[in-house]
């Protein structure tokens, strides 16, 4: 039993198409998607008994007002509106019809104009490197001259938001930020900036990475010092160099010595940073035996894990 029957219309520019197919389930035609709407329409069949009427788009109900989408129902007919229509449309959606005991639908296909590639933005660096709790800075410029009706970006797969979670976007007529901050490690992957024109396309992705964490050594400038009891006093010396084997301009208060007894740090500390060294001296007038053992020096920064050099052992003997 035939119960209602479609009308797709398309606007644009001033100019108006529309086709009137009664619902049968057979052949479909295709309709272009254009920038501006895209309105599907079914008219009710007089007399026929419909209880329940919705709409599909590739293969996900559609729900009032979510998305671009907006649904009207009356008596006579059901209408649903793409507005505005973009790329993601393209596809199919099918107007479903239910009534006692009987059900009919119809898929409608829907096709989006050819889209050409053409230089419309270009990315001012194609990978970055953040430290955590940074921030990351992506930019793109907009080709000079180039018609650009949309853009936008997506990280990893997800459309970004202005001012949702830690993203920040700014967009001028000559280029396009996005800013993440602070950065974590979620932000790690690529984000791509796509823009569109008058059918035309373009897109830049950015590669992301997180920074190592800078690889340090401790060195002492001796592996076992000798002092004498309330004498010349002693001084524990050390380096701490990056993986260059350069000083690593760690500053003095990240820096301690401390004693180790069972496996523990006792008795921390400071240090004083001259020429590259960091050094604690023992003044002679406060130096006993008792301060003979094991010292390491202790390299504690922020959101790292401490740097710890290879024992120093001192040996304090007794006054002459």
């Amino acid at each position: 039993k035939q119960w209602y029957q479609r009308r797709v219309a398309i606007t644009a520019g001033g100019t108006e198409d529309s086709e009137e197919i009664t619902i049968t389930g057979e052949e479909v035609t295709e309709e272009d998607l254009i920038e501006a709407e895209i309105v599907l329409e079914v008219t009710k069949i007089p007399d026929a008994t419909i209880t329940e009427i919705w709409w599909e788009c590739n293969g996900e109900r559609v729900v009032h007002k979510e998305g671009n989408a907006k649904i009207k129902d009356t008596a006579t007919m059901s209408r649903l509106t793409l507005d505005p229509a973009t790329q993601t449309d393209v596809g199919s959606c099918i107007a479903f019809a239910r009534g006692v005991g009987t059900e009919d639908s119809e898929e409608i296909t829907i096709t989006g104009e050819e889209v050409t590639e053409e230089d419309l933005i270009e990315a001012v660096e194609t990978s970055v490197t953040f430290a955590d709790g940074g921030q990351i800075v992506l930019e793109v410029t907009k080709i000079p001259d180039a018609t650009i009706t949309e853009i936008w970006w997506e990280c990893n797969g997800e459309r970004v938001v202005h001012k949702e979670g830690n993203a920040k976007i700014k967009d001028t007529a000559t280029m396009s930020r996005l800013t993440l901050k602070p950065a974590t490690a979620a932000d790690v992957g690529s984000c791509t900036c796509f823009a569109t024109g008058e059918g035309t396309e373009d897109s830049a992705e950015i590669t992301i990475t997180e920074e190592e964490e800078e690889e340090l050594t401790v060195t002492p400038e001796k592996t076992a010092v000798n002092c004498k009891e309330r004498k010349k006093g002693c001084k524990l010396s050390f380096t701490i160099t990056n993986a260059a084997g350069d000083n690593a301009g760690v500053s003095a208060k990240n820096v301690k010595v401390c004693k180790v007894a069972d496996g523990e740090f006792t008795k921390c500390s400071k240090v004083k940073a001259k020429k590259g060294k960091y050094r604690l001296k023992l003044k002679k007038k406060k130096i006993k035996i008792a301060d003979s053992g094991e010292y390491v020096c202790v390299v504690t920064e922020d959101g790292k894990d401490p740097v710890v050099s290879v024992p120093v052992t001192l040996t304090v003997t007794a006054k002459n």
